[in-house]
């Protein structure tokens, strides 16, 4: 039981380059979710997980040149390029 993330609301934070994260199904989908979409449910040994990639860096490969999202006047998702 991960109960770190738990008190976060299951927030995992800032993450570093992939390879990092302990969870292996929850580290190949940080970089394989379209920014701004909730992707999922991803089963692991931790649970079920819905995963929200919020702002990714140094991926233009996945994202060209927007690297994170922001909400818009009418609440829509917007792509924006790194600040």
């Amino acid at each position: 039981l991960d109960e770190e993330t738990a008190k976060r609301g299951g927030l995992l934070g800032t993450l570093a380059p992939q390879g990092y994260c302990v969870c292996p199904e929850l580290d190949e989908v940080c970089f394989r979710a379209p920014l701004g979409e909730v992707y999922g449910p991803v089963e692991s040994d931790f649970g079920l997980h819905l995963v929200l990639v919020c702002e990714r860096t140094n991926c233009p490969k996945l994202d060209g040149y927007n690297a994170r999202i922001a909400r818009g006047p009418n609440n829509e998702c917007l792509l924006l390029p790194q600040e």
